[in-house]
C-alpha cells in the first residue's frame, strides 16, 4: 500500500479530467470474473441450503435468477400498466426499465428474460466506468478509482444489479448523472437524472446533487439559463405521474397502488418500531435490515473524513431517510446499494486506512455470496 498516493484523502479541489485512458478492458474483466464466480457460488448454493419457505429451489440456473420482482418487471413488458382495487398491481414498478427490454426485445420476439439481464449488466458497466472517473477526478488516485469499482462489484447484494431488476440501470443513471454534472454538461447531466427518476421513484431527488454542483462555489461565473437542465429529474417524475393519471383517471395512483405493497410514508423510526415484514421475518434478516441503515449513517461519517464532494451529501441524506420512511426495511439493502457516493468514499477511506482494505473486502464478498444463494433459494430477500 506504500505506493497509494497521499492525495487519497486530503484533496478537496477539483482535479484534472480524469484521464482518456480509462480501463475498460480491467473493468470488464473484473465485472465478467465476478459475474461468472457468482453464478456458481450461487447455483451451487442448493445442494447445501433447504429450499426456502417463499420459492424453494429453482429447477435451472435461469430460473434462479428470475425471481421476486422479476414477474412484475416482465407484466409491464407483456401488458403494460394495471390497477385492480382489489390486488396488488404492477404500477410501482417503474417504466424506463421494462420499456427499454421491450424495445431491444423487438417487441418480445427475442426472449425479453435475455434482454433484460443484457440491459442491467451493460449498464452496470457503464455505471462502473462512471464511478471510476468520478473517483479519480476527486482523489487523483488510479488505486482508489479501481478499488471503488471493485467495491461496487463486491458489495453484499451487487447481484441485484446483474439480473432482470432496474438496479443496474439505477446505478448507471445515477453515476452518469453525477460524471456529467462534474464535468459541468447540465444538459446531459439532467437526461441522466431523468432517466434515473424514470427508472425509480426516488430519482426525482437527483434534483438536490445537481443544484449543489452547478452552485458551488458561489463566485464561479455560470450560464444562469442552463440551470432549467437541472430539474429535468422532476420532469420525469411528473411525465410518469401524468401517464398514470390520463391512464387510469386518478393523480393519486400511484400512491394507492403503494399501499398494497404495504408501503406508505411515516417517520422513519416507525420502521423500526412496528415495520410490517421487518419485524415479522427471522432475526438474520431483521439484523441485516438495521444493519443497513447503520451503514448508511456510518458512510456520513466517513464522507466527512474523507471530504468527500458536498453535493454528494444530499443523496446519502436524503435517499436513506425516504427509504426508511415507507415503514418497510426488507429493501433497504438493495436500495442504499445504488447510493453512487458510497463507493467512491468508501474507497477512499480504504485508502486512507489499508489495514481494513482487506477485512472489508473479504467480509463484503461472504456477504454477497450469501445474499445471493439466499435470494436463489426462496428465502425472504427482496
Amino acid at each position: 500500500m506504500g505506493n497509494v498516493t497521499k492525495r487519497a484523502s486530503h484533496c478537496t479541489e477539483p482535479a484534472a479530467a480524469a484521464p482518456t485512458a480509462i480501463p475498460y478492458v480491467r473493468i470488464l474483466v473484473w465485472l465478467l470474473a465476478s459475474r461468472f464466480i457468482l453464478a456458481m457460488m450461487a447455483g451451487f448454493s442448493s445442494m447445501v441450503l433447504k429450499a426456502g419457505p417463499s420459492m424453494g429451489h429453482p429447477s435451472s440456473f435461469w430460473e434462479a435468477i428470475l425471481r421476486w420482482d422479476t414477474g412484475w418487471f416482465m407484466s409491464v413488458v407483456q401488458q403494460g400498466y394495471f390497477f385492480d382495487p382489489g390486488r396488488a398491481s404492477n404500477i410501482p414498478f417503474m417504466p424506463l426499465f421494462p420499456a427499454l427490454v421491450w424495445i431491444f426485445s423487438l417487441g418480445r420476439i427475442i426472449d425479453p428474460h435475455a434482454v433484460g439481464v443484457f440491459i442491467s449488466n451493460a449498464a452496470l458497466f457503464y455505471g462502473c466506468v462512471s464511478i471510476w472517473r468520478i473517483t479519480y477526478r476527486h482523489w487523483n488516485s488510479v488505486d482508489t478509482a479501481d478499488l471503488s469499482v471493485i467495491l461496487v462489484l463486491v458489495s453484499p447484494v451487487s447481484f441485484f444489479f446483474s439480473i432482470f431488476y432496474s438496479e443496474g440501470l439505477f446505478l448507471c443513471a445515477v453515476a452518469a448523472c453525477l460524471d456529467e454534472a462534474e464535468r459541468e454538461r447540465w444538459l446531459y447531466a439532467g437526461l441522466w437524472g431523468m432517466a434515473a427518476s424514470l427508472t425509480r421513484n426516488a430519482g426525482f431527488l437527483l434534483v438536490l446533487p445537481l443544484l449543489v454542483y452547478f452552485l458551488i462555489p458561489w463566485r464561479k461565473a455560470r450560464q444562469w439559463r442552463s440551470i432549467v437542465w437541472l430539474f429535468l429529474p422532476v420532469l420525469g417524475s411528473a411525465l410518469f405521474t401524468l401517464f398514470l393519471w390520463a391512464k387510469f383517471g386518478d393523480p393519486e395512483i400511484y400512491t394507492k397502488a403503494q399501499q398494497f405493497w404495504n408501503r406508505q410514508l411515516a417517520w422513519p423510526w416507525l420502521a423500526f418500531q412496528n415495520g410490517y415484514h421487518n419485524n415479522f421475518v427471522p432475526m438474520f434478516f431483521r439484523i441485516y435490515f438495521r444493519g443497513a441503515a447503520l451503514l448508511a449513517v456510518v458512510m456520513l461519517g466517513l464522507a466527512a473524513a474523507v471530504r468527500a464532494r458536498p453535493a454528494w451529501i444530499p443523496l446519502m441524506i436524503v435517499w436513506p431517510l425516504l427509504y426508511t420512511s415507507t415503514t418497510l426495511l426488507d429493501s433497504l439493502p438493495r436500495y442504499l446499494t445504488t447510493v453512487v457516493p458510497y463507493y467512491p468514499i468508501a474507497a477512499a477511506a480504504l485508502t486512507r486506512w489499508p489495514i481494513a482494505r482487506y477485512p472489508v473486502l473479504i467480509w463484503s464478498a461472504m456477504m454477497l455470496m450469501l445474499s445471493a444463494a439466499l435470494f436463489v433459494n426462496g428465502y425472504w430477500f427482496v
